[in-house]
This record gives C-alpha cells, structure tokens and sequence, in this order.
C-alpha cells in the first residue's frame, strides 16, 4: 500500500504539487491573520475597559472606612451610656444581687438595658459588612455602564454592544460567580448577606478567643443564650472588670467605672476593626475581599470581551 501511494505521488506533475501546497499555507496564514486580528480587537477592547475595572479597584477600597464607621458609630452610642449603667452597678439592687448571688446576671442585664445587648454586636457587624457589599454593587454596576459605552461599538465587543445594561450586569454577575468558584475565594457575585455573616462571624469568634472571659461569666452568658461564637465577649470582659472595681467606693466612683468600661470598649472595638498581628480585623477582611475580588472582576470583564 505504501508503495502504491509512493508512486501516485511520485506521478502527480511537480508543477500542481506547488500550487496545492501553495493555497494549503496560503488558507493556514489568513486563518492566522484572522485569528490574529480578533485577538487584536479583543485586547483594544479589554484595553478600553481597563481604566474603568482599576477605578472600580480604587474604589472599593476607599468604600472600606465607611463600612467601618457603622461599627465606630455603634461603640461611640454605647460609650455614651456607660455611666447610667455605672450607677446601677453601683447602686442598691446591684449589692442585694451579689449577697443574693445574682450578681452577674444582673449586671449582665443592666448592660444590656443601658450600654447594649451581645448580639447586637454580631448584628452591627453583619450590617457593616453588607454596607460594604452593597457599596461595591453599586460600584461595580458603574464600571459595567462606562465599559458598555467605551466599547459596545468595537468588533470585538458586539455581543456586549447588543446587550442591554441589565442583561450585561447578569452576563457579568454569572461569570464573575462562575471564575469565583474555579478558586477558593467566596467573592462571586451570588453570596450577599450569606458571606456578611460569614466574615463578621469569623472576626468575632477570633475577637472572643483573643481577649478572653472568664469560665463562670461565659457560662452565666449562654444560659441566656447570650454566647454564641463569641458574641458576648464584650459583656463578660466587662463585667469581669467590674467585679474587681465595684465596692471601690472613691470619689466619683460612677465617672470612673465609666471610664474604666469606655477604656475596655475601646480596646473591642479596636480588636474588632484593626485585629492585631496574630488577628486580622474586621478592616484586614475588607481588605482581603476587595483585592480578590478585583481579580475576579478584571477576570470576568476580559472574558466577556472575549466572548463576544
């Protein structure tokens, strides 16, 4: 069979060969040359986007301090309250509850009528979280009109150009979920509140087990329901603080267990916010979130390019 197909070809006119061979490459470079072509187009595109998914990047991160200004503003309410709660700590009901041996669960109460209640902490900083979420949402859908409108008349882009804005931002959301979940960053389009609770979660459960309570105060905390992942952390340090201060009978002792509790939220709310080396912080988490998710963004808006 070999043979036969060797002297076939040794038949074919030298002349034709060439010419079959010339229109072979000839097809082969201006498919290349197309190819290349698009590829040009679809960079000059994605080029055009570029300044607009960098903005986006500056801005979610400038969005960061307004999301933590939600838990400043949270602490600076509570601190103002510290000295009604003072008083009753060092008031007449206070001393039968201790000779009664309610004394935690009282002063656990008062907090919470006067300064704020465990949970609350979780729930301020959920909602900051989400703020910051919803900050970038409007951020992104920003950057999606000015890309739209930078390259909706390129080649390259006339399946972006045909969209509308809505079915753009869909087009943007389904993938930048789908590059979200290739990785194990949870920064896809699709999580909202989900990942809010997540990372207030996380920080708050690393707060609780940095600073510490004490056993018996925990435990009076949960058979309130008062200590979940570390949510009561707040209430337990002070009271502990509390305890140790509260027949300290000097002058103005209400103005200084005051100040003595806004000494210890200050040092929660640092915790909280900033973390330390070991810890990272509610704004550490930001932070994180806001650079994978630029990633994933400028992902999402190549690919889209690409596509079209």
């Amino acid at each position: 069979m070999n043979g036969w197909l060797a002297e076939r070809v040794r038949r074919v006119p030298r002349r034709t060969m060439m010419i079959g061979l010339a229109c072979g490459g000839a097809a082969v470079g201006i498919g290349g040359l197309v190819a290349l072509g698009r590829l040009r187009r679809t960079s000059e595109a994605f080029r055009r986007a570029t300044p607009h998914i960098e903005a986006a990047g500056r801005q979610a991160l400038d969005a960061i301090p307004a999301a933590i200004a939600i838990v400043d503003d949270f602490f600076a309410t509570a601190k103002s309250n510290t000295r009604d709660f003072a008083g009753d700590a060092l008031g007449l009901y206070s001393k039968i509850a201790w000779v009664r041996g309610k004394h935690d669960e009282y002063l656990a109460a008062r907090f919470r009528e006067h300064v704020f209640a465990p949970e609350d902490i979780e729930a301020t900083v959920t909602k900051a979280v989400a703020a910051y979420l919803d900050s970038v949402e409007g951020i992104e859908n920003q950057m999606l009109v000015n890309i739209r409108l930078d390259v909706a008349n390129m080649p390259a882009a006339s399946v972006i150009g045909s969209m509308s804005i809505d079915e753009f931002r869909d087009a943007f959301e389904r993938m930048s979920s789908e590059i979200s979940s290739r990785t194990a960053w949870n920064v896809g389009s699709d999580v909202g509140k989900e990942l809010a609770a997540q990372i207030a979660g996380q920080v708050l459960v690393r707060v609780a087990a940095r600073l510490g309570v004490s056993g018996g105060l925990l435990a009076a905390g949960a058979a309130s329901g008062w200590v979940t992942a570390g949510v009561g952390v707040a209430v337990a340090i002070v009271i502990d603080l509390m305890v140790s201060t509260i027949w300290d009978w000097a002058e103005d002792p209400k103005g200084k267990l005051a100040d003595e509790m806004n000494h210890k939220l200050d040092e929660i709310r640092d915790m909280i916010v900033d973390g330390d080396a070991e810890t990272p912080g509610l704004r550490k988490e930001l932070e994180q979130y806001a650079t994978q998710r630029a990633v994933v963004r400028s992902d999402a808006i190549r690919s889209l390019v690409t596509e079209s």
